[in-house]
């Protein structure tokens, strides 16, 4: 009785090892969307109506402006 239950242990452990090995092969992998950013110039500019010439780049200017908006977003 002893090495019936030897052998059925021995027959479970290899069943479970070539399920795992088998199955292995066909699982789903998942992965992320990929994001694609775009430039806060190009998303304004889709609007007929903008102008980046109206926001010039100032040096030393640290006022809040459109542009910066959209960047935030």
């Amino acid at each position: 009785m002893e090495t019936v239950k030897k052998k059925l242990s021995a027959l479970a452990a290899i069943f479970l090892a070539v399920v795992t090995l088998f199955s292995a092969g066909y699982t789903i992998r998942a992965k992320a969307d990929e994001i694609v950013y775009t430039g806060v110039l190009e998303d304004l500019g889709k609007d007929s109506s903008f102008s980046a010439d109206n926001y010039p780049t100032v040096e030393n200017d640290y006022s809040l402006k459109i542009i910066q908006l959209a960047e935030s977003v």
